[in-house]
């Protein structure tokens, strides 16, 4: 958040309390930035263009319950404490559950919430509660996403973990350790797996890196990605 807490393991040593959750969303929800600044992009955007056939779909992240915060902070009295897996689940469905209120609440012309994205990269540390959370959102028809790092645990065989849709970091932009052979790779693992692809770049790609994301596209395309899977952007 900026200010020492993680929303994910690995970010920082504290973990992000229940104020810090409940400051996310006022984040997503502040007017003239996040969801309000995209609904007014595209509605400028119709006066020059016209309406779209459909609303634009937006994906929401799910702050990572992390098993430090052992006093999170209260729901209905109760203050929870994530190192019991109960506990953990009922926070993200409170959050899940906060976040459909206040963009229903908030009538958005041009966008649509379709789901949820689990933000930690890989299932190490919430393996046992994921299943929960996705079937939470199973019940109200929401999606509920997943991009885990290269060949992260679970990514080969992520259903029992109640996960719509996965896509797969090749992670070849970053390192230049990586071979350009990865991407072969990663278009092979998506097609053996039925999983989706990402494609990553940073600034860098102003600064001699252009090569490696054009490799992407290129390797994509003799794949038939575009035609066959679904594509993640990471910028």
């Amino acid at each position: 958040d900026g200010k020492g807490h993680a929303y994910t393991t690995g970010h920082s040593p504290e973990p992000a309390l229940k104020p810090q959750w409940e400051s996310l969303m006022d984040k997503y929800f502040s007017k003239d930035h996040s969801f309000d600044a995209l609904d007014q992009c595209i509605t400028d955007v119709i006066v020059k263009t016209g309406a779209p056939a459909r609303k634009r779909k937006v994906i929401v992240g799910i702050p990572e319950p992390m098993k430090g915060a052992t006093q999170w902070g209260e729901l209905n009295g109760k203050m929870l404490d994530f190192s019991k897996d109960e506990d953990r689940i009922t926070a993200c469905n409170w959050f899940i559950d906060q976040v459909k209120e206040k963009f229903a609440a908030a009538g958005y012309a041009n966008i649509e919430l379709e789901g949820f994205y689990w933000i930690a990269e890989e299932v190490e540390n919430t393996a046992p509660i994921i299943s929960a959370i996705g079937s939470h959102l199973e019940k109200a028809k929401n999606s509920f996403l997943w991009i885990p790092w290269w060949k992260s645990p679970g990514y080969d065989n992520y259903k029992p973990y109640g996960f719509s849709d996965v896509y797969l970091q090749p992670n070849y932009f970053f390192s230049n350790d990586v071979p350009y052979s990865r991407l072969q790779e990663a278009c092979n693992e998506a097609s053996k797996y039925k999983i989706n692809l990402e494609v990553e770049f940073d600034e860098r790609v102003l600064g001699g890196k252009g090569q490696k994301l054009y490799d992407y596209l290129e390797v994509f395309e003799q794949n038939n990605v575009y035609e066959n899977k679904k594509l993640a952007y990471y910028q």
